[in-house]
């Protein structure tokens, strides 16, 4: 190796390990994040989680672990079946805010099942076993088959997701909050679409090219690492928009002047429930701070707790329940449909 492919294989190596870290602390804070629909943050944190794991499986192929370390091969840290379907139920999850993952959804979820099992069987196994998993007539086949499920299923899946993204879109909306989501969804979807018929190009063209005209491209270091770089780039990808979505995104619309007459939780809660911000499930004080002048995230949770003595989300979800129709009894949509990060949430209120 020359020195240049030397520094161009540790500023490769240094990339994916950037990215797996990014990746991995960016879906931490969405499985533990207290704003927004508690079963979108999971569905999101665990496609970014998931999605960082399969790069670290990559990762460790490439440094060789596998090669030193047999048993290793099979760490149930794949999860390339997951991807898919994540990302569709994470889109139909944030569209609908009365969806919730039901038993039936449970079929989406029988091949990242199906895979997460033959890697665990695998890895437990004894070493002798293990290589006649490995040298079996079945193994070698896997990995082709897995390759071509793995492009078609996410693909598809991406697919029927845009579609529903734009169902919403033909329907008139009366926020605007919420059709701005709808469209930084569908940038997400997009962008991720893009992304995988790349990285699936350069993954479909293995099998294919060795197949008809017995080159093995994966001798050619260029597209070995532009192999590890598209995916990579899926990674980022997902970090980067879950990064703007918690912490670059705004509640847009006119300055409102604070009234001396008026205290600013008075005028705070009249825009929230004039504007229906109280819907969003994801809202939360440094979204609102565009909307007041002089005004911080801070002096919002800090004016709430003075006068009311809770947090932000308990007067948020105080005013979700205020705005409820009175009755005895609530559908688990209804009450995931009034802004209510998740069922616990309401019953908590509800007793208060």
């Amino acid at each position: 190796m020359t020195n240049l492919q030397i520094w161009l294989r540790y500023i490769l190596l240094g990339i994916i390990i950037l990215t797996i870290i990014i990746g991995i602390s960016i879906s931490i804070i969405y499985l533990f994040k207290k704003n927004g629909k508690q079963q979108s943050n999971y569905l999101f944190g665990s496609l970014i989680l998931l999605t960082s794991c399969t790069l670290l499986h990559q990762f460790l192929f490439l440094i060789k672990v596998y090669d030193q370390y047999p048993q290793m091969y099979f760490l149930p840290i794949y999860f390339s079946f997951s991807i898919g379907p994540l990302i569709y139920f994470f889109t139909k999850n944030t569209l609908y805010r009365g969806h919730s993952l039901t038993t039936k959804d449970l079929k989406h979820f029988i091949l990242p099942i199906a895979q997460f099992s033959f890697f665990l069987f695998s890895f437990i196994q004894l070493e002798d076993k293990l290589h006649s998993i490995k040298n079996s007539i079945i193994f070698p086949y896997y990995g082709v088959f897995e390759k071509f499920i793995f492009v078609i299923t996410v693909l598809l899946y991406i697919y029927f997701s845009k579609k529903y993204v734009y169902k919403k879109l033909d329907v008139e909306q009366t926020m605007v909050w919420e059709r701005t989501n709808q469209f930084r969804l569908l940038v997400f979807l997009k962008i991720t679409n893009y992304l995988f018929v790349l990285h699936g190009a350069i993954l479909l063209s293995d099998p294919i090219f060795y197949k008809f005209f017995k080159i093995d491209i994966n001798n050619y270091k260029p597209t070995l690492w532009l192999f590890y770089l598209t995916f990579s780039s899926i990674v980022i990808w997902f970090a980067i928009w879950g990064y703007a979505q918690e912490f670059l995104i705004f509640i847009e619309g006119k300055k409102i002047k604070l009234d001396p007459k008026e205290s600013f939780l008075q005028i705070l809660k009249k825009t929230i429930i004039g504007e229906k911000l109280y819907l969003n499930s994801n809202l939360k004080p440094s979204m609102l701070i565009k909307r007041f002048e002089n005004i911080s995230a801070k002096n919002i949770e800090i004016e709430i707790r003075q006068e009311k003595k809770q947090s932000f989300y308990d007067w948020l979800d105080k005013i979700r329940l205020e705005q409820m129709n009175n009755k005895s009894h609530y559908s688990k949509e209804e009450i995931l449909y009034s802004g209510f990060r998740n069922l616990k949430s309401f019953y908590l209120q509800q007793k208060k």
